[in-house]
Protein backbone atom coordinates (compact mmCIF):
# COMPACT_ATOMS: atom_id res chain seq x y z
CA UNK A 1 0.00 0.00 0.00
CA UNK A 2 2.73 2.45 0.94
CA UNK A 3 4.47 1.36 -2.24
CA UNK A 4 1.15 2.24 -4.43
CA UNK A 5 0.91 5.72 -2.60
CA UNK A 6 3.86 7.06 -3.51
CA UNK A 7 6.81 8.92 -1.94
CA UNK A 8 5.57 10.77 1.47
CA UNK A 9 5.11 14.50 0.82
CA UNK A 10 7.83 17.00 2.70
CA UNK A 11 7.47 19.81 4.56
CA UNK A 12 6.23 22.58 2.55
CA UNK A 13 5.93 25.72 4.51
CA UNK A 14 9.54 27.02 4.03
CA UNK A 15 8.89 27.35 0.57
CA UNK A 16 5.84 29.02 1.15
CA UNK A 17 6.97 31.43 3.65
CA UNK A 18 9.69 31.87 1.04
CA UNK A 19 7.33 33.03 -1.64
CA UNK A 20 5.48 35.42 0.93
CA UNK A 21 9.27 37.10 1.46
CA UNK A 22 9.93 37.39 -2.16
CA UNK A 23 6.77 39.01 -2.85
CA UNK A 24 7.23 41.10 -0.03
CA UNK A 25 10.98 42.14 -1.23
CA UNK A 26 9.35 42.94 -4.76
CA UNK A 27 6.38 44.44 -4.03
CA UNK A 28 7.96 46.81 -1.63
CA UNK A 29 10.22 49.19 -4.16
CA UNK A 30 7.42 49.20 -6.48
CA UNK A 31 4.45 50.25 -4.13
CA UNK A 32 6.37 52.20 -2.49
CA UNK A 33 7.85 54.69 -5.95
CA UNK A 34 11.48 53.30 -4.45
CA UNK A 35 13.00 53.03 -8.23
CA UNK A 36 11.82 56.26 -8.89
CA UNK A 37 12.68 58.36 -5.81
CA UNK A 38 15.82 56.44 -5.44
CA UNK A 39 17.09 57.56 -9.01
CA UNK A 40 16.04 61.06 -8.03
CA UNK A 41 18.34 61.10 -5.12
CA UNK A 42 21.23 59.40 -7.02
CA UNK A 43 21.14 62.32 -9.60
CA UNK A 44 20.76 65.01 -7.07
CA UNK A 45 23.90 63.30 -5.14
CA UNK A 46 25.68 63.63 -8.42
CA UNK A 47 24.89 67.39 -9.94
CA UNK A 48 25.30 68.53 -6.17
CA UNK A 49 28.89 66.99 -5.96
CA UNK A 50 30.94 69.89 -7.56
CA UNK A 51 29.37 72.26 -4.97
CA UNK A 52 29.45 70.34 -1.51
CA UNK A 53 32.66 70.31 -0.37
CA UNK A 54 34.36 73.22 2.20
CA UNK A 55 36.63 74.63 -0.45
CA UNK A 56 33.94 75.61 -2.61
CA UNK A 57 31.69 77.42 -0.29
CA UNK A 58 34.81 79.15 0.26
CA UNK A 59 34.99 79.96 -2.98
CA UNK A 60 31.40 81.42 -2.97
CA UNK A 61 32.13 83.14 0.45
CA UNK A 62 34.56 85.25 -1.25
CA UNK A 63 32.54 86.23 -4.16
CA UNK A 64 30.06 87.83 -1.06
CA UNK A 65 32.93 89.45 0.25
CA UNK A 66 34.24 91.18 -3.22
CA UNK A 67 30.16 92.03 -3.48
CA UNK A 68 30.40 93.72 0.01
CA UNK A 69 33.29 95.88 -1.01
CA UNK A 70 31.92 97.27 -4.00
CA UNK A 71 28.80 98.36 -2.34
CA UNK A 72 31.07 100.43 0.34
CA UNK A 73 32.91 101.99 -2.72
CA UNK A 74 29.64 102.83 -4.36
CA UNK A 75 28.36 104.06 -1.02
CA UNK A 76 31.20 106.38 -0.31
CA UNK A 77 31.56 107.35 -4.39
CA UNK A 78 28.07 107.40 -5.60
CA UNK A 79 27.92 111.27 -4.53
CA UNK A 80 30.71 112.08 -6.30
CA UNK A 81 29.95 110.50 -9.22
CA UNK A 82 26.93 112.73 -9.28
CA UNK A 83 24.65 110.67 -11.68
CA UNK A 84 21.19 108.76 -10.88
CA UNK A 85 21.71 105.02 -10.31
CA UNK A 86 18.48 102.86 -10.23
CA UNK A 87 19.62 99.75 -9.99
CA UNK A 88 22.62 100.76 -8.27
CA UNK A 89 20.33 102.27 -5.32
CA UNK A 90 18.30 98.60 -5.91
CA UNK A 91 21.40 96.68 -4.91
CA UNK A 92 22.71 98.80 -2.18
CA UNK A 93 18.95 98.42 -0.33
CA UNK A 94 18.74 94.55 -0.91
CA UNK A 95 22.43 93.57 -0.57
CA UNK A 96 22.12 93.06 3.44
CA UNK A 97 18.77 90.90 3.03
CA UNK A 98 20.98 88.95 -0.12
CA UNK A 99 24.14 88.27 1.92
CA UNK A 100 22.33 87.23 4.68
CA UNK A 101 20.12 84.68 2.57
CA UNK A 102 23.39 83.40 0.80
CA UNK A 103 24.90 83.22 3.81
CA UNK A 104 22.19 81.17 5.15
CA UNK A 105 22.41 78.89 1.64
CA UNK A 106 26.20 78.74 2.15
CA UNK A 107 26.06 77.90 5.67
CA UNK A 108 23.37 74.99 4.98
CA UNK A 109 25.23 73.10 2.87
CA UNK A 110 28.68 73.63 4.69
CA UNK A 111 27.00 71.91 7.31
CA UNK A 112 26.31 68.85 5.25
CA UNK A 113 29.64 68.30 4.08
CA UNK A 114 30.25 64.96 5.87
CA UNK A 115 26.82 63.99 5.70
CA UNK A 116 26.65 64.19 1.91
CA UNK A 117 30.17 62.13 2.12
CA UNK A 118 28.59 59.23 3.98
CA UNK A 119 25.13 59.49 1.33
CA UNK A 120 28.02 59.25 -1.09
CA UNK A 121 29.51 56.44 -0.19
CA UNK A 122 26.93 54.02 0.11
CA UNK A 123 27.26 53.33 -3.20
CA UNK A 124 24.84 54.17 -6.45
CA UNK A 125 21.77 54.69 -4.68
CA UNK A 126 19.55 54.09 -7.57
CA UNK A 127 20.87 50.15 -7.56
CA UNK A 128 18.98 49.73 -4.18
CA UNK A 129 15.97 48.77 -4.95
CA UNK A 130 17.21 46.43 -6.98
CA UNK A 131 19.30 44.48 -4.45
CA UNK A 132 15.54 44.04 -3.16
CA UNK A 133 13.68 43.49 -5.85
CA UNK A 134 15.97 40.81 -7.65
CA UNK A 135 16.53 38.81 -4.23
CA UNK A 136 12.76 38.60 -3.97
CA UNK A 137 12.43 37.36 -7.77
CA UNK A 138 14.89 34.21 -6.95
CA UNK A 139 13.06 33.87 -3.78
CA UNK A 140 9.64 33.45 -5.42
CA UNK A 141 11.01 31.06 -7.98
CA UNK A 142 13.08 29.19 -4.84
CA UNK A 143 9.68 29.09 -3.19
CA UNK A 144 7.81 28.17 -6.24
CA UNK A 145 10.86 25.11 -7.22
CA UNK A 146 10.59 23.93 -3.72
CA UNK A 147 6.66 23.58 -3.37
CA UNK A 148 6.42 21.52 -6.93
CA UNK A 149 9.87 19.36 -5.72
CA UNK A 150 8.27 18.16 -2.06
CA UNK A 151 5.05 17.94 -3.72
CA UNK A 152 6.04 14.92 -5.60
CA UNK A 153 8.17 13.84 -2.46
CA UNK A 154 11.58 15.01 -3.57
CA UNK A 155 14.34 16.72 -2.15
CA UNK A 156 14.45 20.38 -2.99
CA UNK A 157 18.48 20.97 -2.30
CA UNK A 158 18.36 22.96 -5.29
CA UNK A 159 15.85 25.31 -4.22
CA UNK A 160 16.90 25.51 -0.71
CA UNK A 161 20.56 26.24 -2.09
CA UNK A 162 18.84 29.36 -4.55
CA UNK A 163 17.22 30.78 -1.83
CA UNK A 164 20.35 30.79 0.57
CA UNK A 165 22.32 32.67 -1.71
CA UNK A 166 19.78 35.34 -2.36
CA UNK A 167 19.46 35.73 1.62
CA UNK A 168 23.15 35.97 1.64
CA UNK A 169 23.06 39.09 -0.86
CA UNK A 170 20.12 40.67 1.10
CA UNK A 171 22.92 40.27 4.39
CA UNK A 172 25.61 41.07 2.51
CA UNK A 173 24.16 44.51 1.36
CA UNK A 174 24.04 46.73 4.44
CA UNK A 175 27.60 45.56 5.26
CA UNK A 176 29.26 45.85 1.93
CA UNK A 177 27.47 50.02 1.51
CA UNK A 178 28.13 50.87 5.34
CA UNK A 179 23.80 50.94 5.51
CA UNK A 180 23.70 51.35 9.33
CA UNK A 181 26.50 53.97 9.89
CA UNK A 182 25.86 56.05 6.33
CA UNK A 183 22.21 55.90 5.72
CA UNK A 184 21.43 57.70 8.42
CA UNK A 185 23.32 60.65 7.12
CA UNK A 186 20.62 61.25 4.67
CA UNK A 187 17.87 62.20 7.67
CA UNK A 188 20.42 64.58 8.62
CA UNK A 189 20.43 65.87 5.30
CA UNK A 190 16.61 66.53 4.49
CA UNK A 191 16.46 68.41 7.51
CA UNK A 192 19.07 70.84 6.86
CA UNK A 193 18.12 71.36 3.07
CA UNK A 194 14.82 71.46 3.16
CA UNK A 195 14.57 75.05 3.76
CA UNK A 196 16.92 75.76 1.09
CA UNK A 197 15.19 73.39 -1.68
CA UNK A 198 11.92 74.59 -2.28
CA UNK A 199 10.75 76.71 -5.07
CA UNK A 200 10.34 79.42 -3.68
CA UNK A 201 13.78 79.49 -1.76
CA UNK A 202 15.44 79.06 -5.47
CA UNK A 203 13.05 81.66 -7.35
CA UNK A 204 13.98 84.36 -4.04
CA UNK A 205 17.52 83.35 -5.27
CA UNK A 206 17.21 83.86 -8.72
CA UNK A 207 15.65 87.45 -7.45
CA UNK A 208 18.91 87.78 -6.03
CA UNK A 209 21.00 87.18 -9.09
CA UNK A 210 18.70 89.11 -11.34
CA UNK A 211 19.71 92.45 -8.79
CA UNK A 212 23.56 91.84 -9.32
CA UNK A 213 23.49 91.48 -12.53
CA UNK A 214 21.92 95.13 -13.36
CA UNK A 215 24.15 96.62 -10.59
CA UNK A 216 27.06 94.92 -12.55
CA UNK A 217 25.58 96.17 -15.51
CA UNK A 218 25.48 99.74 -14.27
CA UNK A 219 28.43 99.95 -12.71
CA UNK A 220 30.25 98.74 -15.92
CA UNK A 221 28.90 101.28 -18.32
CA UNK A 222 27.69 103.82 -16.44
CA UNK A 223 29.01 104.51 -13.00
CA UNK A 224 32.38 104.30 -13.48
CA UNK A 225 32.93 106.59 -16.46
CA UNK A 226 30.83 109.36 -14.29
CA UNK A 227 33.18 108.32 -11.38
CA UNK A 228 35.95 108.99 -13.70
CA UNK A 229 35.20 112.20 -15.05
CA UNK A 230 34.56 113.25 -11.81
CA UNK A 231 37.43 112.05 -10.35
CA UNK A 232 39.91 110.44 -12.15
CA UNK A 233 42.48 109.96 -9.12
CA UNK A 234 39.73 107.80 -7.05
CA UNK A 235 40.76 104.38 -6.44
CA UNK A 236 37.77 102.02 -6.23
CA UNK A 237 39.84 98.37 -5.19
CA UNK A 238 36.07 96.54 -4.40
CA UNK A 239 34.12 98.25 -7.76
CA UNK A 240 37.13 97.09 -9.61
CA UNK A 241 37.81 93.71 -8.24
CA UNK A 242 33.79 93.54 -8.50
CA UNK A 243 33.94 93.79 -12.23
CA UNK A 244 36.92 91.73 -13.05
CA UNK A 245 36.17 89.11 -11.03
CA UNK A 246 32.06 89.34 -12.45
CA UNK A 247 32.87 86.66 -15.29
CA UNK A 248 33.96 83.59 -12.92
CA UNK A 249 31.42 84.91 -10.83
CA UNK A 250 28.25 85.49 -12.52
CA UNK A 251 29.43 81.48 -14.09
CA UNK A 252 29.34 80.00 -10.74
CA UNK A 253 26.33 81.55 -9.14
CA UNK A 254 24.32 80.28 -12.22
CA UNK A 255 25.62 77.09 -12.40
CA UNK A 256 24.50 76.46 -8.23
CA UNK A 257 21.35 77.97 -9.12
CA UNK A 258 20.84 75.97 -11.74
CA UNK A 259 21.43 73.00 -10.37
CA UNK A 260 19.48 74.45 -7.11
CA UNK A 261 16.63 74.41 -9.60
CA UNK A 262 16.54 71.39 -11.72
CA UNK A 263 16.94 69.02 -8.06
CA UNK A 264 13.64 70.64 -6.39
CA UNK A 265 11.81 67.73 -7.31
CA UNK A 266 14.58 64.96 -6.68
CA UNK A 267 14.78 66.50 -3.39
CA UNK A 268 11.69 66.56 -2.94
CA UNK A 269 11.95 62.28 -3.98
CA UNK A 270 14.72 61.88 -1.62
CA UNK A 271 12.20 63.10 1.53
CA UNK A 272 9.34 60.84 -0.29
CA UNK A 273 11.45 57.98 -0.04
CA UNK A 274 12.58 58.76 3.41
CA UNK A 275 8.93 59.02 4.61
CA UNK A 276 7.94 55.63 3.46
CA UNK A 277 7.60 54.47 6.96
CA UNK A 278 6.33 57.55 8.77
CA UNK A 279 3.25 55.57 9.29
CA UNK A 280 5.29 53.18 11.47
CA UNK A 281 6.70 55.85 13.42
CA UNK A 282 10.00 55.91 12.45
CA UNK A 283 12.50 57.60 9.25
CA UNK A 284 13.43 55.29 6.36
CA UNK A 285 16.85 56.30 6.60
CA UNK A 286 17.70 55.77 10.24
CA UNK A 287 16.60 52.00 9.45
CA UNK A 288 17.79 50.94 5.82
CA UNK A 289 20.06 48.66 6.54
CA UNK A 290 16.96 46.40 8.00
CA UNK A 291 15.06 46.34 5.07
CA UNK A 292 17.97 44.34 3.77
CA UNK A 293 19.31 42.08 6.79
CA UNK A 294 16.25 41.63 8.16
CA UNK A 295 14.46 39.45 5.84
CA UNK A 296 17.68 38.27 4.50
CA UNK A 297 17.95 36.52 7.60
CA UNK A 298 14.39 35.45 7.80
CA UNK A 299 14.91 33.68 4.29
CA UNK A 300 18.02 31.55 5.35
CA UNK A 301 16.23 30.68 8.18
CA UNK A 302 13.36 29.32 6.09
CA UNK A 303 15.61 27.89 3.45
CA UNK A 304 17.99 26.29 5.70
CA UNK A 305 16.97 22.49 6.74
CA UNK A 306 18.87 22.36 10.13
CA UNK A 307 17.69 18.80 11.03
CA UNK A 308 18.88 17.01 7.51
CA UNK A 309 21.99 19.18 7.99
CA UNK A 310 22.29 17.56 11.54
CA UNK A 311 21.59 14.11 10.07
CA UNK A 312 24.06 14.16 7.29
CA UNK A 313 27.26 13.55 9.27
CA UNK A 314 25.25 10.26 10.54
CA UNK A 315 24.33 9.60 7.10
CA UNK A 316 28.20 9.28 6.34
Amino acid sequence: VVAEAGPAPRPRWRFVALIALGVLLFALPVVTGMFTRAAGGQQLLTEFRPYVSSEVIAKFRGYLDTVDAARADVQATQSIAGGHYERLDTFVAQYPSIRQDMNGLLDAVEGQVGNYGQLRAVGPFDVLPFLLAVPGLVLIGAGVWGLRRTGNGEKAFGARILAILAAAVLIAVPFADGLFSRAPAGAQLIDAFTPIMTHERVAAVQRHFVVLVAAEGELDTQFLGDLRQHDSARAVPGIDAFVSQWQPMTADFASLIGVMADNVDNFGRVVALDRITAPLGFRSFDYFGWFFLVPGVLAAAAAIDVKGAARWPRKR
